[in-house]
């Protein structure tokens, strides 16, 4: 009986020190989100949704509270000049896609989503804070609005 149970504690041992090395491995950053800059204008939200083997899913959306038909006009004759970008650490990583069905004026004003499978983590490899800004052509007041998400404060590896 002594033999067995010596291989029991030996066997669970075991176990443990796998299950711990496994929970003190170091990962990439888990990026939850959404990382939102907001004020009561608007709403500028941003995702990275990590897709497994070193891939990512960068999200980002944008409310604007205006009125409906002046954000409807803004659909209406500047929906092309919609544009979203990955910034990290101030460096540039990519531009992203605008979503199909936006932008889009409902009661509550104008609303864009951008998007962009399976970006690689070595575009922000060292880099420790991500955000997205977004900017459109604003054709009622002949001016181009920009705004910047919230920021993604972590570690990316190599």
């Amino acid at each position: 009986m002594g033999m067995n149970r010596s291989r029991l504690l030996g066997v669970l041992v075991a176990m443990v020190a796998l299950v711990g090395g496994l929970t003190v491995a170091p990962t990439p950053a888990s990026a939850d989100g959404p990382y939102c800059n907001y004020d009561s204008t608007f709403n500028a939200c941003f995702w990275l949704n990590y897709n497994g083997n070193l891939w990512w899913n960068p999200y980002v959306g944008l409310d604007v509270h205006l009125d409906q038909s002046y954000a409807q006009a803004i659909v209406d004759y500047s929906s092309g000049s919609f544009t979203a970008t990955l910034w990290a650490d101030g460096d540039k990583i990519t531009d992203l896609v605008l979503q199909p069905g936006w932008p889009a004026a409902g009661p509550t004003g104008l609303g864009v989503e951008f998007g962009l499978p399976n970006l690689n983590n070595s575009a922000l490899a060292g880099h420790t804070a991500v955000y997205a800004t977004i900017s459109y052509f604003d054709s009622n007041s002949r001016r181009t609005q920009r705004f910047r998400t919230g920021t993604l404060n972590g570690y990316f590896g190599a």
